[in-house]
């Protein structure tokens, strides 16, 4: 099942003011464009993002995409979910991550900070898709170990 499936089995359960969250693979698959929008649009640009986070995955992060909970809609009237952040449970320091993307200036975030500063953490209830096909609570599967790992990088 494909992440705008799932979507739409929860999206009347999910206040529109809301985020979700949604494993890294399952947004960035091949229906990217399609279906999933990521603020940074730029295939070149993409990337760049992917050979970074491909570097933090390699050493153990755990990357989720934060999306606004609404459906947008393109010129043509088709839907699709948007993105402009991340969520990354690492052990790297937040200058760490600034320093992988130096070199990239183009998709450079506009901020990073730690999950505890970030208010979307804060809403009730956060979904999260999983690549597996599941929809589960993101709350229920972290600890307080981990939120304190989970950098949230934000462009706009």
């Amino acid at each position: 099942m494909k992440l705008f499936e799932m979507y739409k089995e929860v999206k009347s359960e999910i206040p529109k003011e809301d985020c979700i969250l949604i494993d890294y693979e399952l947004f960035f698959d091949e229906q990217l464009g399609k279906y999933n929008h990521f603020c940074i649009d730029n295939v070149l640009d993409l990337l760049d993002l992917k050979s970074i986070t491909d570097k933090m995955i390699l050493d153990g992060a755990k990357i989720y995409v934060c999306a606004y909970s609404y459906e947008s809609t393109d010129l043509n009237g088709l839907k699709y979910i948007y993105a402009d952040s991340l969520w990354i449970e690492t052990q790297r320091s937040i200058w760490e991550i600034e320093r992988l993307f130096e070199q990239k200036r183009s998709i450079e975030p506009s901020a990073i900070m730690e999950l505890s500063e970030n208010e979307e953490f804060e809403q009730e209830k956060i979904y999260l898709f999983s690549e597996k096909n599941q929809i589960i609570s993101f709350k229920d599967i972290i600890n307080i170990n981990s939120k304190n790992e989970i950098k949230c990088l934000y462009w706009d």
